[in-house]
């Protein structure tokens, strides 16, 4: 398999990615330490809208600085000038939520409520900055079990500036911008996003943390929706509230916060602030 050669860099090898771009497990030669790098595929690097996206999410995320977000250390062109974009990333000795659900199934409330304030702490503070994250996914969270499961909110491939209903300065997103199940109606429909959208795409993530069910089911299977219900474990009415606030269709019916959501989580699981 043929790697980039990159600048400084040893690439081990090919880790992921999707369509536009190709994720490489790599070690830096001159500090010894692990990182990720990102870069564009080949067929998609000439083409100036996905450079331009690619470069300024990039640049979004490496402006975010937070104990809960992968860190960007550096970035640049694959052979100068005129060159695919590249980025490299903090590397998280661990796995992704998906892994970790897929290994023990749904996690117990009390963990449910320690990972929703990481990651409502990080979803403030990209939030804080203008951006709104788009892609809150298990895959997206990265878990370190060696620091006593510390997440990390990764992949801002997708973030954009918020925008608010109304508002005309800026290019509509891609229709299929997201994840179905996680991201929120109006994402979906390309219509503005703002905070919000990232509030649901969470709510999501609580959903499948507590049931081990994945959100697109239960609107494809019928039935399924009062099976999850019966099932909520601790007090399954105040968690269905929860979610059902959350995930609510109407963007302004949800949650006004991240850590608003992440305190009613830890009301219902009965943990105490973190």
């Amino acid at each position: 398999m043929e790697v980039p050669d990159i600048p400084g860099m040893r690439v081990h090898g090919e880790i992921g990615g999707s369509g536009t771009n190709v994720v490489y497990l790599a070690e830096d030669r001159l500090l010894g330490r692990r990182v990720v790098v990102k870069t564009l595929r080949r067929g998609v690097a000439d083409d100036p809208r996905v450079r331009e996206r690619f470069l300024s999410t990039t640049r979004m995320a490496a402006g975010l600085d937070h104990p809960h977000v992968t860190r960007v250390l550096s970035a640049g062109l694959l052979g100068g000038p005129g060159g695919p974009p590249y980025a490299v990333y903090q590397h998280v000795h661990g796995s992704d939520m998906q892994h970790v659900l897929d290994e023990e199934g749904p996690l117990r409330p009390a963990r449910i409520a320690d990972v929703v304030d990481q990651l409502a702490s990080a979803l403030d503070h990209v939030h804080a900055w203008g951006l709104v994250h788009r892609d809150v996914t298990p895959r997206n969270v990265l878990v370190a079990p060696r620091a006593n499961g510390h997440c990390y909110l990764s992949d801002f491939g997708i973030a954009l500036e918020a925008r608010v209903p109304g508002s005309s300065d800026q290019p509509r997103p891609e229709r299929s911008a997201g994840s179905p199940g996680y991201a929120a109606p109006e994402q979906l429909a390309g219509l503005p996003t703002d905070h919000r959208a990232d509030v649901h795409s969470l709510g999501a993530l609580v959903l499948v943390c507590a049931t081990g069910v994945q959100p697109w089911r239960l609107a494809e299977e019928p039935g399924l929706r009062e099976w999850v219900r019966a099932r909520l474990p601790g007090d399954g009415e105040v968690l269905a509230g929860v979610l059902d606030r959350a995930m609510h269709r109407d963007p302004a019916a949800r949650y006004s916060t991240c850590q608003e959501l992440a305190t009613a989580v830890r009301a219902w699981a009965g943990a105490p602030p973190r």
